[in-house]
């Protein structure tokens, strides 16, 4: 079966919801829509979701986005192990040197799970001490570019 990732479209958008087992507001939902967010589709069922924000380090005192943040990162139970979550963070490192990032964090949560640090662990992602304002999280794990 084919993993493909396409854009959050109004019409799409409230998929985010189920997907996530979130409640966000439709003013977040919009948001996503004109954001670096996209689906993660297995075959023609929308199986996961994924946000990134650009962002610049705490201290640092150019505020130049530096780094591209994961904010939000979700895939069906069902469709967890099946080379899902690989494609998805594909596609989020893609979007690093479109936008002259030097960098790819994940700010992992207990809700994230032990399956999406070891997927980005093996994708070369590695713990990092960074600390990014707004963000709070036990572990970053970043890819440098």
């Amino acid at each position: 079966m084919s993993i493909a990732i396409d854009s959050v479209t109004v019409n799409n958008k409230a998929l985010i919801n189920i997907i996530t087992e979130k409640d966000h507001s439709e003013k977040e939902l919009l948001a996503f829509v004109d954001s670096i967010a996209g689906f993660a589709y297995f075959g023609e069922v929308q199986v996961g979701f994924m946000s990134a924000i650009p962002v610049s380090e705490t201290g640092v005192k150019d505020n130049s986005p530096t780094t591209l943040l994961l904010e939000n990162f979700a895939i069906l139970d069902s469709y967890k192990d099946l080379g899902v979550e690989q494609k998805m963070l594909d596609w989020v490192l893609s979007k690093c040197p479109e936008r002259h990032l030097k960098q790819c964090c994940i700010a992992v949560n207990e809700d994230d799970g032990k399956y999406l640090v070891d997927v980005a662990k093996e994708m070369g992602f590695k713990e990092s001490n960074l600390q990014f304002k707004n963000i709070k999280t036990g572990m970053v794990l970043c890819k440098a570019f």
